[in-house]
């Protein structure tokens, strides 16, 4: 793994789950809540895996209605705070979907993540 990119990602799972993001999703993807599968939680939580010890990129949509931008918030102070070196992208007017529409191109014509500064 050489570099980690969140695109509006769910980076807390157990807020996530507590927040009911995605209707329930969080507990269908990982089979219920923190307190009935804490393994499952605690090897696939973005921010309980930190430090990563790779360059992170959180992206986010500033209008996502979804997701909160402070999951991407988090993760990049997290993950600062960890020792990573991490970028958090904020797009102002864009929605949770922005990073996969191929109309948004200010996110594709950043330079890569590994290239920024720390």
């Amino acid at each position: 793994m050489t570099a980690v990119v969140s695109q509006a990602g769910v980076n807390d799972l157990a807020g996530g789950s507590r927040a009911g993001l995605g209707g329930g999703a969080v507990d269908a993807l990982l089979g219920g809540g923190p307190g009935a599968e804490p393994e499952r939680y605690a090897v696939a939580d973005p921010t309980a895996l930190l430090p990563l010890g790779v360059p992170v990129l959180a992206v986010h949509g500033g209008d996502d209605t979804l997701v909160p931008v402070q999951q991407s918030r988090a993760l990049d102070a997290a993950a600062r705070a960890a020792g990573d070196r991490s970028t958090l992208v904020v797009e102002p007017g864009e929605d949770h979907f922005a990073q996969a529409r191929p109309d948004v191109r200010r996110v594709a014509r950043r330079p890569p993540v590994a290239r920024r500064p720390p």
